[in-house]
């Protein structure tokens, strides 16, 4: 099968967020962790304030594993925002101890410019150098900030979610500083060159609240982040992070162009729930297929997720939450090749049928 592409990769990811007719399905790896061994480096504090690293790491993952999207690494608005926490030295950060214990520690605490913090620098700075070597041929993907993993990084997710009832005044506080800085970030991000920020939600998401907090607490913020993104004129994508079934009916409230579904949630259903209105991604298993499997598995999967897929355009392939350091290249590099491999819509069947 041919992989002669008619489209650049930013027409084929654009086009199929508007629902429009594309050659082939998009692939986004969302590779931020295997970039820095393919430079030599370690996923670690130090990288994630080494915007010349965290361009390299980008710019290598793209042209050695590929994929219609570069991601280039997000900044910590925890740590930007003083959160105690522990980086290993070759993996993601992870919670120590809130900092943020009382109304008055709440009251204290300021939205960040991103002259102000070295990871708000490093990550502007990585976009532009990105930016300048790939021109308009592929978008740029980078991280708009996770509202509610932040404030959880600053206060504690227990109790974060406890005061979603108990105190929520303590929680709009600190989510509104977050918000803040977060939204200062993104505009000038898309200023640098970003086409698609992505924003999380695992402690936002259907594992940690109810539909009803959702809405009440989250929901809010997130529908300003997105609509000052939007502003800013970036895509933006929402990944709620769970087995988001509960939500389904809650997500097109959000106003984001794109779902990004964990590997919980078929992605063929989602495509029938969203069809013209929303894209959606996800799709692929990052622990039983692309951590734990080989490479012919890996390709049996994509294989399988395209040919379930209704309509012909309004999704993206793309691994169903964030990979570690440790998942081998040569999945990653399977992933790609097989999404190129089955994609082409020139091999579907007649019987699929193209979104209006």
């Amino acid at each position: 099968m041919s992989h002669t592409d008619e489209l650049t990769s930013k027409e084929r990811v654009f086009r199929a967020i508007r629902h429009e007719e594309i050659d082939r399905i998009p692939i986004f790896g969302n590779l931020n962790a295997a970039a820095p061994q393919l430079i030599g480096r370690k996923l670690n504090l130090e990288y994630f304030t080494d915007g010349e690293a965290l361009a390299a790491g980008a710019l290598a993952a793209w042209e050695q594993i590929g994929g219609d999207i570069i991601a280039v690494g997000s900044p910590s608005l925890s740590n930007a925002l003083g959160a105690d926490l522990i980086w290993p030295d070759n993996d993601w950060p992870t919670f120590n101890k809130p900092v943020i214990t009382s109304h008055a520690d709440a009251d204290r605490l300021q939205a960040l410019a991103p002259d102000q913090d070295k990871f708000l620098q490093a990550s502007l700075q990585a976009i532009r150098i990105v930016k300048q070597k790939v021109g308009d041929r592929v978008p740029i993907s980078s991280g708009g900030g996770c509202i509610f993993n932040a404030v959880a990084d600053l206060i504690g997710t227990e109790r974060l979610l406890l005061s979603t009832r108990r105190d929520p005044e303590l929680v709009h506080k600190v989510a509104r500083v977050v918000t803040e800085t977060a939204i200062t970030h993104g505009k000038l991000a898309v200023e640098a060159g970003a086409d698609l920020l992505g924003i999380g939600g695992a402690v936002s998401g259907p594992a940690c609240m109810s539909p009803k907090t959702y809405v009440e607490i989250a929901l809010p913020y997130l529908t300003e982040q997105t609509r000052a993104y939007h502003e800013a004129g970036a895509f933006v994508s929402h990944h709620p992070c769970g087995e988001e079934y509960p939500y389904v009916d809650i997500l097109d409230r959000t106003g984001t162009d794109i779902l990004h579904f964990t590997e919980l949630f078929d992605l063929a259903i989602a495509q029938k729930i969203f069809v013209g209105r929303i894209a959606v991604s996800g799709g692929i298993d990052p622990s039983n297929i692309l951590f734990l499997g080989t490479p012919e598995e890996v390709e049996e999967h994509i294989k399988r997720v395209i040919e379930s897929l209704p309509y012909q355009t309004g999704a993206i392939l793309q691994p169903g939450c964030g990979l570690s350091p440790n998942f081998p290249l040569e999945n990653l590099k399977a992933m790609i090749e097989a999404a190129r491999k089955y994609g082409s819509y020139a091999g579907w069947q007649a019987h699929k049928v193209k979104c209006a």
